[in-house]
């Protein structure tokens, strides 16, 4: 009885666990604010207590989970309509790099050294700090980069061209298997599919992948390829 009801409880904080972190959303652990992350610490902490310790009531946990969720919900909500408070949750972005030239006053703020600085920039491909216009530090943590126009990619506005958009690629088949949503999303159907199969003297079965944009190209790869 006691192994049964251990199990049950552990399903229960299980269940419970899911449905705090659905109500917390779909942020990456990366991308989580400091509330946020100590909100995930202490429902993780909260979980363990009714598993190991019979003597505590599962209701105790769960009241405690409620209230940190409230109160995270709450803060949230204050962030949003409160700069003060969004302020002071989440900080603010830091511009290490203006201009090609780092900002020592921003990295002692943001306790970056230059070789971290300089790690970083060569991390995301780039070979000094002369190619950046500006370098900041999000909120976030990450380091998000502008170059200058000289260093930058050549697009199609660059050079007064006009380009078709590709649009989403849309897994119409995978693995043999055909997902009727995909195929209808991109603007095709069965019929379409089973003609540009045989042009290919294949089978669903032996599709490994078939994707096609939302501009029509298709992209097709068998099983035995």
């Amino acid at each position: 009885m006691t192994v049964l009801y251990a199990v049950l409880k552990a399903v229960a904080v299980y269940f419970g666990l899911l449905a705090a972190m659905k109500i917390l959303g779909k942020r990456q652990t990366g991308e989580l604010q400091i509330s946020e992350l100590i909100t995930t610490l202490l429902i993780s902490e909260l979980a363990t207590v009714p598993i190991i310790d019979d003597r505590i009531s599962p209701l105790i946990p769960i009241a405690a989970l409620g209230a940190i969720l409230l109160l995270e919900i709450a803060t949230s909500f204050l962030a949003l309509k409160i700069p003060f408070v969004r302020e002071f949750l989440e900080g603010k972005p830091s511009a290490l790099i203006h201009n090609g030239k780092p900002d020592k006053k921003e990295l002692r703020r943001a306790r970056v050294s230059m070789d971290e600085l300089l790690s970083e920039i060569r991390l995301q491909g780039i070979s000094e700090p002369e190619q950046v216009l500006n370098a900041t530090l999000e909120s976030n943590g990450k380091l998000s980069i502008i170059l200058k126009s000289k260093y930058r990619p050549l697009s199609f506005d660059d050079l007064n061209m006009e380009c078709a958009e590709a649009g989403v690629a849309h897994a119409v088949v995978t693995a043999g298997r055909v997902d009727s949503n995909e195929l209808k999303a991109c603007g095709k159907d069965e019929r379409w599919l089973d003609k540009l199969l045989k042009k290919k003297n294949a089978q669903i079965k032996d599709v490994l992948l078939l994707t096609v944009t939302d501009g029509g190209r298709v992209f097709l790869v068998l099983e035995d390829e």
